[in-house]
């Protein structure tokens, strides 16, 4: 996480679906084998408009805009324990293709610079 998001606020919206979510990838598997520990997984493209701001923890914007609305196509990976009774979707991961472009950074750069050396910097975008 940034230095100072962590006390920070983020603000998201939903603005529409610009098309139905589709279901790109079914998968389901025994891990390890034969152990009856069976793990479903399902791909789910989602595109979509939204609007997001990241505010620190005075309330200096770092990232997006609440005005601003973005397109954006994402491949979001659920997970279920099918092989349990009370086994619950859930949001596992997001998967990115290659050819996307790297995200956008925060506004303030120096946010990132000044980090005390006891604390992982974010690597760079390429």
């Amino acid at each position: 996480m940034w230095p100072d998001v962590e006390n920070g606020t983020v603000v998201w919206e939903l603005v529409r679906f610009n098309e139905p979510t589709k279901i790109v990838s079914v998968r389901a598997a025994d891990n390890p084998s034969r152990s009856g520990n069976d793990i479903a997984q399902v791909i789910a493209r989602i595109n979509s408009t939204q609007k997001l701001a990241i505010y620190d923890r005075f309330g200096k914007i770092l990232l997006g805009s609440e005005t601003e609305e973005k397109d954006t196509l994402e491949f979001v990976v659920f997970e279920c324990h099918v092989s349990s009774l009370d086994g619950e979707w859930r949001l596992h991961d997001k998967v990115y293709p290659s050819g996307i472009g790297p995200k956008e950074g925060p506004l303030d750069k120096k946010i990132i610079e000044n980090l005390p050396d006891d604390q992982e910097q974010r690597p760079a975008a390429k």
